[in-house]
Formats: C-alpha cells, structure tokens, sequence
C-alpha cells in the first residue's frame, strides 16, 4: 500500500516541479538509471547495450531518470522466463523529434493491450506473480507528454517489445547515429 501511495505522488508530482528545463544528457540519465538498478541487473544477468551517441534533450533530469528506471525495470521484471534478458536502447533523428527506444527480447505485449498498458491501475499480469502497482508506464507517458512528446510500443525483432518516445530535439542537441 506505501508503495502505490508512493507511486501516485509521483505520478500526480510529474510536471509539478520547481525543476527547470535544461539541456540533458540521456547518456548520463540512462546510465544513472542503470546505477540506481544495477543489483537487479546482475541478479537477472541482463545485458544492456546503449547505443553510442545518445543525444542532449531539453528536459527535466529526475523525470527523465524515472523514465529510463521505470522502462529498464520492467524489460528485466517481464522477461522471459526461457532467456536472460538483452536491452538496447538507441535513437534516430526523425523530423523535428529524436525517437528514442528501449528495445527488449521479453515476454512482450500482445498489440490489442499496447494502449492499455500506459493506462494508471492497468496489467497484464496477475500481482501474485509480478510485483508492482501498475502505474509505472502511466508515469512513463506522463513524463514523454509533459516533455512535449509522445510514447509506444511496438514488436522487438526477435519476440518482446520496443518502447519508443518523441522528444523534441533542439538546435544544441548532439547527433544521434541512425
């Protein structure tokens, strides 16, 4: 209950901030948030590999941890149960946006529950089997949507699922390889 209580502050706190929006590295955010769950990492055995290049974003540091905390903790929760986890997270220049993804090979999200998922209260899974709250991914849209962006999930080639998000680049950003 103290946990789900936690997770709504949050939830409601996203945009509520006396935090500034600076220009970000999502190196340093992805790899804060791979610190803050490096226990879970080894426990699980994960491999993560981040793509060189990541760029700069005008954002908000801790939301964007969040976001990268909440998505790298569900690839390695929701894995499949018959091979270690593998994550790669990567980016493209598109238009006006970077899109971003956090691609994993896990048990994936049938396509007709992908919108479903980033609803608050919403899963999957049964609680007996899979700890949690089910506000980690509404947390995760409400942070790309106050970042002037926007969040979806596709298949990963191999089986699991490819997270992707728009986040305006901004003429400081660095490049990003295709």
């Amino acid at each position: 209950m103290d946990q789900m209580i936690h997770d709504l502050l949050d939830y409601s706190r996203i945009g509520d901030t006396t935090d500034k929006f600076r220009m970000v590295a999502l190196r340093e955010v992805i790899d804060r948030s791979l610190l803050e769950l490096s226990i879970t990492i080894a426990e699980s055995k994960a491999r993560v590999v981040v793509a060189a290049g990541m760029p700069e974003v005008r954002g908000i540091e801790s939301e964007l941890t969040r976001l990268f905390q909440n998505l790298l903790g569900n690839a390695i929760k929701y894995r499949h149960a018959e091979r270690k986890p593998e994550i790669a997270i990567g980016c493209r220049e598109e238009g006006s946006d970077w899109v971003i993804w956090v691609r994993d090979n896990g048990m994936g999200i049938d396509p007709q529950y992908r919108e479903q998922v980033f609803a608050v209260f919403h899963r999957l899974v049964p609680k007996d089997l899979y700890d949690g709250t089910g506000i980690g991914l509404a947390v995760c849209r409400r942070i790309v949507e106050h970042h002037g962006g926007r969040i979806w999930i596709e298949d990963a080639p191999g089986g699991g699922c490819t997270f992707l998000m728009t986040l305006p680049r901004s003429a400081a950003s660095s490049q990003c390889p295709e």
